[in-house]
């Protein structure tokens, strides 16, 4: 099935296109984007290069096998194969050089992709040669992952800083995937159906797509619970089965209560004695489940709505009709002190009797297993 590559992102094209028009007039610019694992950044790039028309672009991108390869992406933006320098001073003298061959009679657009994962000595190159552009027309462009931002130089940050030129990524909107519904000739969702699967998927181009590739189209416009596909709960719940008997346990109670409940409560339900090993196993990348300071205390969290929802689906297949426990003198906010409970693994088929339970959710094949932390700033449900 054919699926269109880029859809939407109509203010983040013309904010990079603001840089760019800036970098032409001789106000050279170094941007960070920075966004969650699949949530579209590369995409978000090729379709800006696109858009240009008479600039030269330079791009390379950073992997994690040769991120230990001397000026590995350095190399790549020159178009060099196996060319070394003695330092990275060297290196961004070389990068220098190469900008200023064309002067002012061109543009030039420098990308590093997944920069996270670009050997230092490029990094450190091109920060040298950055910080010497002066009315240069050059726009520097680098891509990165938001939790790893901090692995770019401190110099590198300083020069996008210091003009605010720091671009975050969200999710898709309602309107945007509801094009990338239609685009791939399915038709238009309705608004009730593009907000129900934003929600599900937090935007995620990426996790959209697996959920139209996965998926019958009848399945994701009907109003009844999303299941996640095959491939996205094998990966999770394979996980999660590398962990201890408790961690597990533990992940499958929080499944089953609001995600944000209280450490001690969870621990109640998986009848879990000292929970903090089990959380320390589960936060462990690929993270399953982690803990914050909350108002109440304490308390637990799935990192993405869609790893709950490959939890609590393994869950819905174990089900059974099995007698229920109770835990009493275990309270969370909104919770009564004496609660009823499903033993675990055994689990219960619907959904937690309030309104914000945990529902069957959609999923993604979790290649990573890393999904996007959802954003503070993401439009309120």
């Amino acid at each position: 099935m054919s699926i269109p590559p880029f859809v939407g992102r109509a203010t983040e094209l013309d904010w990079l296109g603001s840089r760019y028009s800036a970098a032409v007039t001789g106000s050279p610019s170094t941007v960070v984007v920075d966004g969650p694992p699949g949530i579209g950044k590369s995409a978000l790039i090729s379709s800006f290069l696109d858009s240009l028309r008479g600039a030269r672009t330079l791009r390379s991108s950073g992997d994690e096998g040769e991120i230990s390869l001397p000026f590995g992406v350095v190399n790549q933006l020159l178009g060099h194969t196996e060319r070394s320098w003695d330092d990275p001073f060297s290196a961004g003298a070389a990068v220098l050089h190469d900008l200023d061959l064309l002067g002012d009679r061109q543009a030039t657009v420098l990308v590093v992709d997944d920069a996270h994962l670009s050997d230092a000595g490029s990094l450190a190159a091109l920060t040298f040669a950055l910080r010497r552009l002066e009315a240069d027309p050059v726009l520097a462009i680098f891509v990165t992952r938001d939790d790893q931002v901090s692995q770019l130089p401190s110099g590198l940050l300083r020069l996008a800083d210091a003009r605010g030129d720091r671009l975050h990524v969200h999710g898709l909107s309602d309107l945007e995937v509801a094009a990338l519904v239609e685009a791939q000739g399915l038709g238009d969702p309705g608004g009730a159906a593009a907000t129900r699967l934003r929600r599900h998927t937090a935007g995620s181009p990426l996790y959209l797509r697996a959920l139209l590739e996965e998926l019958p189209i009848e399945t994701i416009l009907a109003t009844g619970p999303l299941p996640a596909p095959p491939s996205y709960a094998r990966l999770v719940t394979g996980a999660l089965a590398t962990h201890s008997a408790a961690a597990q346990r533990l992940a499958r109670a929080a499944a089953l209560l609001p995600d944000g409940a209280a450490v001690d409560l969870v621990a109640g339900v998986a009848d879990v004695a000292h929970p903090q090993q089990a959380l320390e196993e589960l936060g462990v990348s690929p993270a399953i489940l982690t803990q914050a300071d909350g108002a109440g205390g304490w308390a637990v969290r799935f990192p993405h709505p869609l790893v709950r929802a490959a939890v609590y689906d393994d869950l819905g297949s174990r089900a059974r009709a099995t007698p229920c426990t109770r835990v009493p003198g275990i309270s969370s906010p909104g919770m009564p002190r004496s609660v009823t409970w499903w033993p675990l693994p055994m689990a219960r088929t619907t959904p937690w009797p309030t309104d914000s339970s945990p529902r069957r959710r959609p999923a993604w094949p979790w290649a990573t297993l890393t999904p996007p932390q959802a954003s503070p700033s993401a439009p309120a449900d």
